[in-house]
């Protein structure tokens, strides 16, 4: 799978425009359990509205697929990822926009939006925990899954000399700032063989 380096960062729809082929390939052991164990910890049933945020090419999908979702959006800054998904997954919405710059999106009720190995490229928690809070029902959780651990994925940046020039997983302080700003609650912070965050709105606000 390609890897970003420091120009490419700058512009990310550009360079998930240009790699998409490599983001598509098959899905490997790791990854699959991580994605089926976060699919499990989130509660997901057929009554469910998922709103899959940084979708790429539709990892995620494949493992909500089995359950039958009431509703599924991939969202994805990259609008060849969401063309990909959708040689896929046909029967997939997607709207192309990024969850880093303050959105209103047709429907605003999920029951759960999740940011599944994409949070390195979120910089503005501000206008994410914003975006998340504004689009979920009340009880709606937000969730961030990585398939890396915080210290997995800055040795990796290390290996590779890469700098983002902040945390690639937010501290957990961070994200508990966010969540008490935003008036959620949090439900749990994992961070052993991958990294699992999720939080639940609490009010209509």
């Amino acid at each position: 799978m390609a890897e970003l380096n420091q120009k490419q960062i700058e512009n990310q729809k550009e360079y998930f425009n240009k790699t998409v082929k490599s983001w598509s390939g098959t899905i490997e052991e790791f990854k699959w359990f991580v994605i089926n164990d976060s699919v499990l910890r989130m509660g997901i049933s057929d009554k469910s509205k998922i709103l899959d945020v940084g979708s790429g090419t539709g990892v995620l999908y494949e493992g909500l697929r089995k359950y039958e979702v009431n509703k599924y959006t991939a969202l994805d800054i990259s609008e060849e990822m969401l063309k990909e998904l959708l040689i896929k997954y046909p029967e997939a919405e997607t709207n192309c926009k990024s969850f880093d710059e303050k959105i209103t999106l047709p429907y605003q009720n999920y029951t759960h939006i999740v940011i599944f190995n994409s949070i390195p490229h979120f910089e503005k928690l501000d206008v994410l925990f914003d975006n998340a809070v504004r689009h979920l029902s009340t009880s709606g959780k937000l969730i961030i899954a990585q398939v890396k651990t915080r210290q997995k994925i800055k040795a990796h940046h290390k290996k590779i000399g890469f700098d983002l020039g902040r945390e690639p997983i937010p501290l957990d302080e961070t994200l508990i700032k966010y969540t008490e700003k935003f008036g959620m609650k949090l439900i749990e912070i994992k961070d052993d063989e991958y990294f699992y965050f999720s939080c639940e709105k609490i009010s209509s606000k």
